[in-house]
């Protein structure tokens, strides 16, 4: 894998960690434009964190489910669109942050 896509992804991850949440998901969406498998599938599953704590749920909902499409055994995407299937529900925790 090309180590600028790895510099895309943690750039995203630091980038949301100081609240930056537009410049991060454009970091991770330069990630996603050129990986594939397991980088693409975390990049959006970072998206769609970044989208549920703007409130975003469908569209958070989406990027999950997109994450899992690529990497069906990312497990941690799985969790949270879990998670935000059942606060739609009954309201509840947010996904755990990027990079955990």
């Amino acid at each position: 894998m090309p180590f600028d896509l790895e510099i895309d992804y943690d750039r995203g991850n630091a980038l949301h960690r100081l609240g930056r949440s537009a410049e991060a998901r454009e970091a991770w969406r330069r990630a996603l434009e050129r990986a594939d498998g397991s980088l693409s599938s975390r990049a959006l599953q970072n998206i769609g964190t970044a989208l549920a704590a703007e409130g975003d749920r469908e569209g958070a909902v989406a990027a999950f489910t997109d994450s899992l499409r690529r990497d069906p055994g990312n497990e941690d995407a799985r969790f949270d669109l879990e998670v935000l299937l059942r606060k739609r529900q009954e309201g509840g925790t947010r996904p755990r942050q990027p990079g955990q």
